[in-house]
């Protein structure tokens, strides 16, 4: 089943968003199906596989321009899954960083620039996130976020952001 069979096949008939989303070696998928409370009715969705993160880069123009924003992304190998909703039910700005290491001068300037982490994922060897400026429940919150390129990192515990 592709990936947009198996969530439209999740939210048909239903105001079920995708809340999160997981990829995984062998082609594993995990997500997160449910209604909120400021998704209802459901508005305008779209969601994708992109086989490149040139071409998410491309698809996530796309969506901006259409009124979309995203919501949810997860990443397996040099793929990508993208969920999107509305804009003004979600943020009306949005902006992206690339990159694989030295992300905090990136996200910094955003924060700086009233922007909120709102989605992130490691593929295509690099880190992409989203932050999105106007999000409903998000002010005034302290957020905090690390990457690291290797498991042994990660259990070490150290987080500097």
């Amino acid at each position: 089943m592709t990936y947009d069979k198996i969530l439209s096949s999740h939210m048909k008939g239903s105001n079920n968003i995708l809340i999160s989303q997981t990829m995984g070696e062998g082609g594993y998928f995990s997500g997160i199906f449910a209604p909120h409370k400021d998704f209802t009715p459901r508005p305008r969705t779209q969601f994708w596989m992109i086989e490149t993160q040139a071409g998410l880069i491309e698809y996530i123009k796309k969506l901006w321009d259409e009124g979309l924003s995203v919501y949810s992304l997860a990443a397996w190998g040099g793929k990508f899954g993208v969920f999107s909703v509305k804009e003004k039910l979600f943020g009306p700005r949005q902006a992206y960083i690339v990159g694989r290491t030295d992300l905090a001068d990136d996200i910094k300037e955003y924060w700086d620039e009233g922007f909120e982490l709102t989605s992130c994922c490691a593929g295509g060897g690099g880190f992409f996130i989203i932050m999105t400026k106007g999000v409903e429940g998000f002010d005034g919150k302290l957020q905090s976020w690390f990457t690291k390129n290797n498991w042994k990192d990660v259990s070490s515990g150290e987080t500097p952001n």
